[in-house]
Formats: structure tokens, sequence, C-alpha cells
């Protein structure tokens, strides 16, 4: 007769295994912040505060070999994650929550020092950071005041990003309401491809026109995957020079 254990609990009489090897492992990562830790010791330490009567060195093997490497095992699908040997529910919800945590913090620094949007490359490496991970397709309006400065960054909507998913209107009034001079849109795509489809261009020619009817000003329109970004509107024909600004527009994609 086999006996099945759950790894998330133990009896109240149980002794952690390996109780002197987490002692030690803990005490020389406040020695120096664990600069000196390998990446499986990294995540052997951080899996204790799930996992405390497991030996997590197997684990943190096991996931680095399937996931690659550290970013790969904490951005990966909780589904996938589920699936590795001795991980679990506890443990894949555990590895997503310290990641969405993660992410809230990094994007909130670029809040707390008014980030300034006056580049392309400024704006995608803050897409990059923000999709990072994302497995649904997200569509955002960043808004900028009259001096590139973040004034607010809100997802629109989730799922399939169509025209019939972005509400053009709603789009306008945020940006209205926030006395936006700019705003730039963006999204992912999870496949991996950064080509424009025929739906991302009706979304942006849609947006710029109610745009321009309040006096607002499109930027771009940003498609994202995993490793990089595209723009979708920086070889736009402007007939009649309908923009209030267009040294602005030179200037974010030449600096």
């Amino acid at each position: 007769m086999s006996t099945t254990i759950d790894n998330t609990t133990a009896g109240k009489n149980s002794k952690p295994v390996h109780s002197g090897h987490r002692e030690r492992l803990k005490k020389r990562f406040l020695v120096n912040n664990g600069k000196d830790f390998t990446d499986h010791e990294l995540l052997e330490l951080l899996l204790f505060f799930v996992l405390p009567r497991v030996n997590t060195n197997e684990l943190a093997h096991r996931l680095l070999d399937e996931f690659g490497t550290l970013e790969g095992v904490f951005n990966a699908d909780i589904a996938l994650l589920e699936k590795v040997d001795g991980a679990g529910k506890t443990t894949s919800l555990f590895i997503n929550l310290y990641n969405t945590i993660s992410k809230r913090i990094e994007m909130e620094k670029h809040k707390d020092t008014r980030f300034l949007g006056d580049s392309l490359t400024k704006v995608g490496n803050f897409l990059c950071d923000y999709y990072r991970g994302v497995k649904v397709e997200e569509f955002c309006v960043m808004l900028l005041d009259n001096s590139f400065r973040l004034i607010d960054f809100s997802t629109m909507s989730t799922g399939s990003v169509n025209s019939a998913s972005v509400d053009t209107r709603a789009v306008a009034k945020h940006a209205l309401n926030r006395d936006a001079s700019y705003v730039i849109l963006s999204h992912n795509h999870p496949s991996g491809t950064l080509h424009q489809s025929t739906e991302d261009r009706l979304i942006s020619v849609q947006i710029e026109s109610a745009l321009n009817a309040i006096g607002i000003s499109l930027l771009e329109h940003i498609i994202v995957n995993e490793e990089s970004y595209a723009p979708t509107m920086m070889l736009r024909v402007r007939k009649g020079n309908a923009l209030s600004n267009v040294s602005a527009y030179r200037n974010f994609y030449n600096s």
C-alpha cells in the first residue's frame, strides 16, 4: 500500500526536515543579503516560508530545471507550476503572488518618481516591465501632461483586444477628466508577435480621432511581448497636419 503525503501540511508533532540546514542558510543570507547565493539557494530559502516541512532544495532544482531561470519560474503559468513534482497548488499560488507583489512595487517606483515618458525607449521599457508575465491580452492607456510626465496608467480592457472590446469614448473621457495632453496606448501579444493587426490599426485610428476632437494628442500605440516592444504609429502620415506640436513627436522618437 502506498501513502500520499500533502507537502503543504504536517502533523503537530512533526519536526521540520533539515532544520539545521535551514537555520544555517538563513544566517548565511543575513550576512550580505544573499549576494553570494546561487539561484537555486535563493529559491530554496524563499520556499522555506511556504513549505515548512519539505526539502525545498530539491524542489528549487526541479523548478529551475523546468523553467530555466528565476525569471522563468516567477513568470511561469500557475497551471504549469502546479505540475512540477513537489510544488502543488500552494507553491504555485505563492510564487505567483510573490511575482505580482514585486511587479506592483516596481511599477509604483515609476509613479513615485513621476515617470517622464518623453522618449520611445523610456516608455517601451516601462511597458515591458508592466506586461512581463501577463498571460492574457491587456489594453492600457498612459496619460502624460504637457511636459510628458506620467499622470496615470490604467488598464481599460482585458481579453482579446479589438475595436469592440475597447471603448473609444471611455478612453477619451478618461484622458479629458485627468487633463492629459498626450496619450499612449499599449497592449500585449502573449503569442509573442509584434505584428500590428488590422484591428490594432483600427483602434488607433478611432481613438486618435476621438482625442483630436477634444484637443488631446495620441502619441503612440505600442505592442509588447515578453521580450520587446514595437511602436505602430511611427510612420504615420498625417494629412492636413492636425498635430498641435509636431516637434514633440519628433523628439519622442529621436531622444
